[in-house]
């Protein structure tokens, strides 16, 4: 695996996490409030 094809894993895997996140009752309006923050 090539350094780029590991980072698309890795980036690909924050997004499913992230909507495994959004989709938490609640995580969705703690994410207004974090996410900001994090940017």
């Amino acid at each position: 695996m090539t350094r780029i094809d590991s980072e698309s894993q890795s980036l690909l895997a924050q997004t499913n996490s992230m909507k495994a996140w959004l989709d938490l009752p609640g995580g969705a309006s703690s994410f207004s409030v974090v996410g900001p923050s994090n940017i």
